[in-house]
């Protein structure tokens, strides 16, 4: 019966971690549906090559008239076709010699072409920040309410005091970490 409990709090640990994760995922995937609607409203043709650029790792890059940082891939010779709709922006810059992106005016962000693909205009206002509708919000407050509630559970049992208990809350934060927060790093983010 005990060693069930250990397993149930190792458990409870990772679904925080998990909790965690959807989170961010969320966020992520709110930001290029923002994205994907700004381009598909614009109809501009010189951002319709963004399509079908590739997932990579996040870079920094800097917006242009703006001392905040925003997220941009890496550049790189292997493109594909989009698998799903929600991955199909991916804005591309990349970096001047001083680590900031050259602006080519103070509407876009022009990325350098590699070898043998077509050059993609990236525009500022995927810098700016985006607010999230009522709906998406509500989503988002759902998933830091549940986040919330399990951290309190997890309170709870350590304030069991139990030895082996929270030493199941240190293998389920270790295993948690380990499962759900394997993501690229960015060299900037420090």
């Amino acid at each position: 019966m005990f060693a069930g409990s250990c397993i149930g709090v190792v458990l409870l640990v990772m679904c925080l971690e998990f909790l965690r994760r959807l989170g961010r995922e969320y966020d992520a995937f709110i930001l290029r549906r923002a994205l994907m609607r700004q381009i598909y409203l614009s109809g501009s043709s010189s951002s319709m090559p963004a399509l079908l650029l590739p997932k990579e790792p996040d870079r920094q890059c800097q917006c242009p008239g703006s001392d905040e940082t925003s997220s941009a891939p890496a550049p790189n010779n292997s493109y594909s076709q989009p698998e799903s709709a929600d991955n199909l922006i991916t804005p591309v810059a990349t970096p001047a010699p001083g680590g900031k992106i050259a602006a080519k005016d103070s509407t876009t962000l022009a990325a350098e072409p590699v070898e043998g693909t077509r050059r993609t205009v990236v525009d500022s206002a995927t810098c700016t920040p985006y607010r999230p509708s009522i709906t998406e919000q509500v989503v988002r407050a759902f998933l830091h309410m549940v986040q919330f509630a399990v951290a309190y559970i997890v309170m709870l049992l350590a304030m069991y005091f139990n030895g082996y208990i929270i030493i199941c809350i240190f293998i389920g934060a270790f295993v948690g970490a380990l499962v759900f927060s394997w993501e690229p790093i960015s060299s900037s983010k420090e």
